[in-house]
Order: C-alpha cells, then structure tokens, then sequence
C-alpha cells in the first residue's frame, strides 16, 4: 500500500515539472521580448559615446564615421530611429561634442501593448579620457 502512494505521487511529480517548466519558458520568453528594447538603447548609446569621442580626437567636425555607426547600430537592432533625427552638436569653446536621439518603441502582447521611450544621449570633452 505505501509503494502505490508513492506511484501516484510521482505522477503528480511530472505534472508539476511540466507545468513549472511552462511557466519558467513563458518567462523567459516576456524577458527576451521586453529585454530587446533596453538592450538596443544601450548598445546605441554605447556606440554613440564611442564613436563621439574618435570624432572628437580628430578635430569634431567630420561626422561622417560617427552616423556611419549609428546607422549601423541602429540597422543592426532594429531601432526605430531615422538616422536624420539624430542630433549631433559640436561646441569649439568647450571642446565638447553632444549625440542626442529619442525614439519610441512599442511591445506587443496579446491584449497588452507595453510602450518605451527612449533618449539616448552622449556627451564627450576633449580633456577626457
């Protein structure tokens, strides 16, 4: 009589790993699809701050590789940004090169839309390291 007992709750066991793992996926996915986002507005920034700063060692006024790695960045990630709405400032007084960019994005769920904005932004001087 205590073997049957233990069969059975076995069997329980298996229903529970199932239905825990379900949710540990389901999880993971709304991690991945809400993660997305935060992660392309970081990697935008990034680039931006990285690539100011080479700008800026070679003078601050050619931007040519500057929005040629935002473009990147931007295509890469599928960020919804045209590379024409990316402001790039050049302070000669300062020694002081701004990026500035916002831009929305929308996550779809079924029967919730969840909604960012983002303002990625880098500012570099040139006595910076």
């Amino acid at each position: 009589m205590i073997r049957r007992d233990l069969w059975i709750t076995r069997g329980n066991g298996n229903l529970q790993f199932v239905l825990i793992a379900m949710v540990i996926l389901a999880l993971c996915f709304v991690g991945v699809k809400m993660g997305k986002p935060y992660y392309a507005y970081r990697s935008l920034e990034r680039t931006m701050k990285q690539w100011a700063k080479i700008t800026l060692y070679r003078g601050g006024h050619n931007y040519s590789d500057l929005i040629e790695k935002i473009k990147w960045t931007i295509d890469r990630h599928q960020i919804p940004l045209e590379i024409e709405d990316v402001e790039i400032e050049y302070d000669p007084e300062e020694k002081m090169l701004s990026v500035y960019a916002e831009y929305d994005v929308y996550v779809a769920f079924p029967g919730y839309e969840h909604h960012y904005f983002f303002q990625p932004y880098a500012e570099v001087y040139a006595d910076e390291d």
